[in-house]
């Protein structure tokens, strides 16, 4: 079953680890993980995680965090139904942890983090889209109606294609 751990316990569970019987996953994208993560986690995308099982076995204990808790209640969903029974989810994620005044890291390069990007893409598209439709031609108007279906299937599957598309993107990728 799995705990909720608030953001000072999961840090006391850290610094208490050494015999590294314990790890800290972060659910989150390699891009959001690169900007910034809590110190000695390790980084398996949430899209990655069955195939990583293996490795995680090696733990007694498995503390798994994002960005605000959806994608880690996810990932310990999958745990559990694979036979990890020493689960825990940090309240509210990465964000939970920041609230409580507690350090971070970033490995690398500042981004604009990919959620921020996807409303940056979509507002900018549905105004340049309504702006065309009423100047140019109407068929521009069924931009907007394209980009609300993709907000509502992204938000009732939780699978953001506009995601997919901007992790690709150039600015995105680590440099080796």
């Amino acid at each position: 079953m799995t705990q909720i751990i608030s953001a000072v316990d999961l840090q006391a569970a850290i610094m208490a680890d050494t015999d590294q019987k314990r790890v800290c996953v972060d659910v989150r994208t390699e891009v959001e993980h690169d900007a910034e993560c809590i110190a000695g986690s390790i980084n398996i995308p949430l899209d990655q995680l069955q195939s990583h099982l293996g490795k995680l076995r090696a733990f007694d204990d498995v503390y798994v965090y994002c960005a605000s808790g959806n994608r880690s209640a996810m990932a310990c969903d999958i745990l559990q139904k694979n036979g990890f029974a020493r689960l825990y989810d940090l309240a509210d994620g990465l964000n939970g942890w920041k609230l409580s005044k507690l350090s971070t890291i970033g490995q690398g390069r500042k981004r604009i983090p990919l959620m921020q990007q996807v409303l940056i893409v979509v507002g900018t598209t549905v105004m340049g889209s309504i702006i065309l439709g009423y100047t140019v031609h109407d068929l521009f108007l069924l931009i907007p109606l394209m980009m609300s279906i993709g907000l509502l299937y992204a938000g009732f599957s939780g699978n953001c294609l506009m995601t997919k598309v901007l992790i690709k993107m150039p600015w995105n990728r680590r440099k080796e």
